[in-house]
């Protein structure tokens, strides 16, 4: 298992758990507000660094400007296709950013993973 599918997986796993967690907290928001609050502040203070490999914004920006790390982990991402709160938002901006990137490098970066 390579290091950026392992991390994928893990993260998926540990952003499933926080989010969980919200959703037990929900249960007790009208006497303990706060818990809730807590539990909603730990998901997305950890967000942006679990939901993608190197971090949501800065791998967008880095598969923006071609860079072939960033190819390589958005190819596995999708591959591995997690699923987490908002996921669906981040496959869909990842694809769009693909979609410019040379044929040449994405058929690279598949070859390279297989």
């Amino acid at each position: 298992m390579s290091k950026i599918k392992k991390q994928i997986l893990e993260n998926t796993n540990t952003l499933a758990t926080l989010y969980q967690k919200i959703t037990q907290a929900v249960k007790a928001k009208a006497t303990k507000p706060e818990l809730w609050q807590a539990a909603c502040n730990n998901f997305w203070d950890q967000y942006n660094k679990l939901a993608f490999p190197g971090g949501l914004q800065e791998g967008l920006a880095a598969l923006k400007n071609n860079e072939p790390a960033a190819i390589e982990a958005a190819i596995e991402f999708l591959t591995i296709d997690p699923y987490y709160h908002r996921s669906g938002y981040n496959k869909k901006a990842i694809l769009h950013l693909l979609k410019n990137v040379p044929l040449i490098k994405i058929k690279f970066k598949l070859y390279n993973l297989f």
